[in-house]
């Protein structure tokens, strides 16, 4: 071989080194290249994520001021509601009391209420045969106010004159009546029934 051969040949050589290193080269900068395309579109992601996040947390410090001034707004409702609530307590307790007060006035009248009734019941249904309480019922009344004669209770009750007779001893001794032998005038001198 001769000597540009070899020198050819060799630098051939030398440039099958060179194209295979150019070639790997070539092949690391691509690699390089297609690890930088994922790291970009990494980055781009995170950018994205991070931008998303940063208005998830601007909305969330919205909501969080919201929730905030509308929290303000209700303690004050409820502290309203709350005076509001003390001061019908009070008049709760208040009414209550009066009601109490009234109910007891009312049970006393009704007490005194239920022995009235007690009372006419027996005036009128046990006692009406008897001439006492006849007579009673006759002096209360308008024309009784000035009195009346034996006579006419007599005429006015409707019972016999002996029995009538006996009645009018009888409340005159008890302090009811006053009796007048000679003009035979009887008068109420205690009041009973209004």
């Amino acid at each position: 071989m001769h000597s540009l051969e070899r020198s050819i040949l060799s630098n051939l050589s030398e440039h099958d080194d060179v194209l295979a290193f150019i070639e790997t080269t070539a092949q690391s900068i691509h690699d390089v290249q297609t690890k930088l395309n994922k790291l970009r579109e990494f980055v781009i992601n995170l950018n994205d994520k991070i931008q998303d996040l940063e208005t998830r947390s601007q909305a969330l410090k919205s909501e969080r001021a919201a929730l905030a001034s509308e929290k303000d707004t209700l303690a004050g409702e409820l502290r309203k509601k709350a005076t509001d609530y003390d001061a019908l307590l009070k008049q709760f307790e208040s009414i209550s009391s009066e009601f109490r007060s009234i109910r007891d006035k009312e049970e006393t009248t009704l007490d005194v209420r239920q022995l009235l009734s007690l009372y006419v019941a027996l005036l009128e249904d046990i006692y009406a045969a008897r001439p006492h309480i006849r007579i009673l019922w006759l002096l209360h009344g308008a024309k009784g106010a000035a009195g009346m004669t034996r006579q006419e209770i007599n005429l006015a009750s409707g019972y016999e004159p002996a029995a009538v007779l006996a009645a009018i001893h009888d409340l005159a001794n008890a302090g009811f009546l006053g009796y007048n032998i000679e003009t035979q005038l009887i008068t109420l001198e205690r009041r009973i029934f209004t």
